[in-house]
């Protein structure tokens, strides 16, 4: 795209060199045929050509053009009068000012549009000692060279722009995926961070326990088997405690395959069935399931972190109440139990902390506070998980 450009830029200042050199050879035959003061105003016919040729393109504005344009007004005013035998070459300085004015800046246009009209006008004026037909085909042509003009700088500006929002969008690609990358850091420390406290609370505490009775039955066996026996049954019952819990974590560290409601009734069910909480799933009638991956991945963890955090810290808690709905393009999840609870939360743990920044990713709102019971409610987008599934 630069060289392009470079290109393009290359080819421009060729022709203006080529076109510089054009009136050169209007004037070089004029000499010895013409006094100096006409050479004088023919020679500052030419210079209006190459300022107007060669003028920066910021200066393409209407208060810039509209001194010019006073300028050969005035002077080719002045050689009507005085001069009318060398009118004709300020032509080249009419057609010259049609192509700026159409190239000037959009917010100016209608300044230079009725710049252009002046100037037309006050043409027809000074050429009116031509043929008529002459006269109006000059007319026409001068503003076709506007017109033209006009849209070439128009598609250049909607380029220029196009060019510019291409690159803030680039831009803001390289943020987006600066801050997805971060995203999945931080995700990861915190994945990392659950699964530090899942293995120091359960499967720690075992080996701990282990460790300490290990040190204990090497004292016992010599001095009382029998309490050595039944600390070694002990040992074993630990071990298999521990053994469950490690297939539990792994279980939970990777979800089943097909999430969505599928697998929280096979959750719900898992639950009944090893543990003594009794869990009643409520499903709205318009629940489908059929979510995107994201959003199945944070209702399903949402579920199983709930009812985690009710069998590890709930207190004399039976039952679990779990409604899921679906309505305007929202999931709503609402989770409570039964626990004798008071006041207010205040301070949420690790788990509750993923779970909502989890839920907040998505765009989702989640709440938690006591009512007859520890109760949660959230409300996820489905656009929202769609995006960042």
């Amino acid at each position: 795209m630069q060289m392009k450009m470079e290109m393009i830029g290359l080819r421009r200042y060729f022709w203006q060199g080529l076109l510089t050199l054009v009136p050169l050879f209007l004037i070089i035959p004029l000499i010895g045929k013409r006094n100096f003061a006409e050479i004088g105003v023919i020679f500052g016919f030419v210079v209006f050509f190459w300022v107007c040729l060669w003028l920066p393109r910021r200066y393409f504005e209407i208060r810039y053009l509209l001194p010019l344009a006073v300028v050969l007004f005035v002077g080719s005013g002045l050689a009507m009068l005085y001069m009318p035998d060398v009118l004709g070459y300020a032509a080249i300085g009419y057609w010259t000012l049609m192509v700026l004015l159409g190239r000037s800046s959009n917010r100016d246009f209608k300044w230079s549009l009725g710049t252009a009209i002046v100037a037309v006008c006050w043409y027809l004026v000074l050429s009116r000692d031509e043929p008529e037909l002459v006269g109006l085909l000059s007319a026409v042509g001068m503003l076709a060279v506007f017109s033209s003009a006009n849209l070439r700088a128009k598609r250049n500006e909607d380029f220029v722009r196009i060019q510019e929002a291409y690159a803030k969008l680039q831009e803001l690609h390289a943020e987006l995926q600066v801050a997805q990358e971060e995203a999945m850091k931080y995700a990861a420390l915190t994945e990392r961070n659950r699964l530090a406290h899942d293995i120091h609370d359960g499967i720690g505490h075992r080996l701990t326990s282990m460790v300490v009775q290990l040190q204990m039955l090497a004292k016992m066996i010599p001095l009382d088997t029998a309490k050595a026996v039944k600390t070694t049954e002990n040992l074993i019952g630990v071990a298999k405690t521990g053994l469950q819990e490690t297939r539990q974590l792994v279980h939970s560290w990777v979800p089943p395959d097909g999430l969505g409601m599928q697998a929280i009734r096979g959750l719900v069910y898992e639950t009944e069935q090893q543990t003594p909480l009794r869990v009643v799933l409520e499903e709205g009638g318009t629940v489908s399931g059929d979510w995107p991956s994201a959003l199945d991945v944070a209702v399903y963890r949402m579920v199983q972190e709930a009812i985690t955090n009710t069998l590890k810290h709930g207190l004399q808690v039976t039952e679990m109440v779990i409604r899921i709905g679906q309505e305007s393009g929202r999931v709503t999840v609402q989770i409570r139990d039964n626990g004798k609870l008071e006041g207010e939360v205040e301070n949420i743990g690790f788990g509750l902390r993923a779970m909502t920044e989890r839920v907040e990713a998505l765009g989702g709102t989640i709440r938690f506070h006591i009512r007859d019971g520890f109760v949660m409610d959230a409300e996820i987008p489905i656009e929202k998980g769609a995006g960042e599934a």
